[in-house]
């Protein structure tokens, strides 16, 4: 058997034992791993707004357990004194540096991707290497070159890699690589496109996230979508708006937002209007998170902290730019993300406000103040317009009620509570015109759904009803669809039906995560949280996956998506892309919506 008395002084000269390599290589696994963990728990604490006090002792923990292992492992007798005055000097060191880094994340709100990624590097390569330089009594040399090469790591984690924030349900660190920009195909260059519809604004031609009159191709196999432009793009979360051959969005770019319109075919930037504005956080991401709307050759966007701007189309010039938020308004905690609403001669948003008067109406030519409105903090949800018992309403979900609001003068005509713990409504309600008029209204953080009765009383008001309440279809980011008597959308992020007549689940089976999904004709489109491109078939007894593309998208992907027949627009926080769809006209639709239509203003 091998003798191990004279193991310190032989691995002190130098030497290569089985036993000195065996405990060398755990050492850097349990280091390794140990590292990765505290990270991943640094980064989780960042980003939620643990209380600072947590936070330092969740990193000390973290820290200590890393030093103890990695020197128990490591030390050798000859040098133990000098390896415990290395470790503690590093330990030091190594807290300190990574509690301020963590308490200004902490007291901006901001995980910023930069400094999680840094840090990661710091944890999971320089932190074992550094106690590897301390631990390990080979030759000095040996030593100095293996941590030379081993922090050569943290950059090219920096280039390769990337902390991607929370996932959508908040239970870990989602992390992606980057890869390269794909290169379109000569097959589907622009100069084979054809000419698009429009979708001109948030959601689509009626904002509600379905074509009805159209069809599309189902067999993926023999007819695939085809990629034909793939670019980087700057932070945000809001989708692209089509009219024409131009596509615009919102993106951050550096410390502004930029309204910018891209060529639909090409990919290639027409215009870009930029503006100062900054808004960060861990979770959400940063940047500007509302799709633009498109009416009459001008473009309408509202930033993340509330600048509403209106812009000529054809070249990006400012015609007006107005900062929305009410005097003294606080921040939305995760950013404006209501789209605006243009009702002719006004457009309507959702902004920051101190008095509940979130919800306010600007004239589209000037930028003046019309009205204001609302009983409520806005949430994340955007205004949508209707007819609701024979009278006009814009119809706004705010952070503890839905309401329906008169256009004409802002008057509030009626209110329901609902809402979750967080206050975090994001989805659209859904009009089902009947007699009475239905709103389905949806929110996610365990709270679920209820279906409303809009019926107008003898006296003339409307008073919503609930007709029932249910747990089943937590809408949190996406929007559901009404087809004939049952509801489809995402329940948690999982593909699911309900009966639209009682509320109760039908199914529930396809992960599809908190991504979105565009209703074209009778086939569903959606675009996962992981960045894949699915197509489904559904009906009362379940779905079906027909189609798919794995890696649309690189990375976290929780943006809508735009059908400019046949062009797809997609994008997330980093890049946008561009497929063809084979489409036809479908008049015949198998169901043909149930939602009512947007008109304009008498």
């Amino acid at each position: 058997m091998p003798d191990f008395t004279n193991e310190p002084e032989r691995v002190a000269r130098g030497g290569w034992s089985f036993f000195h390599l065996f405990r060398f290589g755990a050492g850097l696994l349990i280091t390794v791993a140990v590292s990765y963990w505290v990270l991943f728990a640094w980064v989780f604490v960042t980003i939620r707004g643990m209380p600072q006090k947590k936070t330092i002792i969740l990193l000390a923990a973290g820290t200590a357990a890393v030093f103890l292992l990695t020197f128990g492992l490591f030390r050798t007798e000859s040098r133990r004194r000098w390896n415990m005055v290395g470790f503690l000097t590093l330990a030091i060191a190594w807290i300190a540096g990574s509690a301020l880094v963590g308490l200004r994340s902490l007291d901006e709100n901001v995980g910023n991707p930069l400094e999680l990624g840094t840090f990661f590097g710091i944890c999971t390569l320089g932190l074992p290497v550094a106690a590897w330089f301390f631990a390990w009594s080979g030759p000095f040399a040996k030593r100095v070159a293996a941590v030379v090469l081993l922090l050569l790591g943290i950059p090219l984690f920096q280039q390769w890699a990337r902390i991607d924030g929370l996932s959508g349900d908040e239970s870990k660190v989602s992390m992606a690589w980057r890869r390269a920009i794909q290169a379109p195909s000569p097959a589907t260059s622009a100069e084979t496109a054809t000419n698009s519809r429009d979708y001109p604004q948030y959601l689509g031609p009626r904002r509600n996230a379905r074509l009805d009159d159209l069809s599309l191709e189902a067999d993926w196999e023999k007819n695939p979508p085809k990629i034909l432009w793939s670019e980087e793009i700057g932070s945000g979360l809001g989708a692209f708006s089509v009219v024409g051959n131009r596509a615009v969005t919102m993106q951050q770019m550096g410390k502004e937002e930029a309204i910018t319109c891209l060529d639909l075919k090409t990919g290639k930037v027409l215009w870009n209007f930029k503006y100062p504005s900054l808004f960060e956080h861990g979770l959400a991401k940063s940047g500007p998170r509302s799709t633009p709307a498109i009416q009459n050759g001008k473009v309408f966007a509202i930033g993340a902290l509330g600048t509403l701007t209106c812009l000529e189309l054809a070249d990006g010039k400012k015609v007006w730019q107005i900062d929305t938020s009410s005097k003294e308004a606080k921040e939305i905690p995760y950013g404006v993300a209501g789209s605006p609403l243009v009702l002719e001669d006004r457009v309507i948003v959702c902004r920051p406000s101190t008095d509940g008067k979130s919800v306010a109406a600007y004239d589209v030519n000037t930028g003046k103040l019309i009205w204001e409105a609302g009983n409520a903090d806005a949430a994340y949800s955007s205004p949508f317009h209707a007819n609701v018992a024979g009278e006009e309403v814009v119809i706004v979900f705010n952070a503890d009620n839905v309401i329906g609001i008169n256009p004409s003068n802002g008057e509030l005509q009626w209110s329901y509570p609902w809402t979750n713990n967080e206050k975090n409504n994001c989805s659209q309600p859904i009009l089902i015109p009947g007699s009475p008029d239905r709103l389905f209204v949806s929110t996610g953080y365990g709270k679920g759904s209820v279906l409303l009765s809009l019926e107008k009383s003898d006296e003339g008001k409307i008073t919503p009803k609930p007709l029932w309440e249910s747990k089943q279809m937590k809408n949190k980011f996406s929007t559901s669809f009404v087809i004939g008597d049952s509801i489809y959308g995402l329940d948690d992020g999982i593909l699911s039906a309900i009966d639209l007549t009682t509320g109760k689940k039908l199914w529930k089976k396809d992960r599809i995560g908190h991504g979105q999904l565009l209703l074209v004709g009778d086939k569903l489109l959606a675009l996962t949280e992981s960045g894949n491109l699915e197509l489904f078939e559904v009906n009362p007894k379940g779905s079906k996956r027909i189609g798919q593309i794995e890696g649309a998208l690189e990375g976290k992907t929780w943006n809508h998506m735009a059908l400019a027949a046949p062009y797809l627009l997609i994008r997330n926080d980093h890049e946008a892309a561009c497929f063809e769809l084979t489409t036809t006209p479908s008049d015949n639709a198998k169901e043909k919506s149930t939602e009512s239509e947007a008109t304009p203003i008498k």
